[in-house]
This record gives C-alpha cells, sequence and structure tokens, in this order.
C-alpha cells in the first residue's frame, strides 16, 4: 500500500468516524426533545385528570343537589295532601254541624 493510499484509507476512516459522531450527537438531541416532550404530555395528562376529577366531584355534587330537591318537592306534595285532607275533614265537620 502506498502512502497516499494509507491517507485515503485513513481519511476514510475519519470520515465514516465523523459521521457517526454526528448521527450520535443528532440522535442524542433527538432523544432529549422526546424525552421533553414526554414530560410534558405526562404533566398534561395529570391536569387532565385531575381536572376529570374535579368534573366528577361536581357531578356528584349536582346529583345530590337534585335528589334533595326531589326529596323537598316529595315533602311539599305530601304536605298539600295532608292539607287538602285536613280541610276536608273540616268542611264535613262544618257541614255536619
Amino acid at each position: 500500500m502506498t502512502p497516499e493510499q494509507i491517507q485515503q484509507s485513513i481519511e476514510g476512516l475519519l470520515s465514516v468516524q465523523r459521521e457517526l459522531q454526528g448521527s450520535q450527537l443528532r440522535f442524542e438531541a433527538e432523544l432529549g426533545d422526546l424525552k421533553e416532550a414526554q414530560k410534558q404530555t405526562l404533566v398534561a395528562m395529570d391536569a387532565l385528570l385531575e381536572h376529570g376529577k374535579a368534573t366528577d366531584r361536581r357531578i356528584e355534587q349536582l346529583v345530590g343537589y337534585s335528589i334533595n330537591r326531589e326529596r323537598d318537592s316529595l315533602d311539599i306534595q305530601q304536605d298539600i295532601l295532608d292539607l287538602r285532607h285536613r280541610v276536608v275533614a273540616l268542611e264535613r265537620k262544618l257541614s255536619d254541624s
């Protein structure tokens, strides 16, 4: 092998090594970007989970309010029926007298 061929072989090897190092640096940069994107995704998922929990709590409150309102409505209806019975009873007493 002539000195020129050796020099060309060394230059070729160095070129391949530079390409590999450049490729490795790009890979590491992209990996860092992916890790950052993953962190942001996890933060967003945590925020969505908290929002979902808050929504669930609000729905439970609204269901509770609805049940209480329905119960109050039934109580009022029962009170009205009781009053009607009393009025009828009073009217009977008055008409019998």
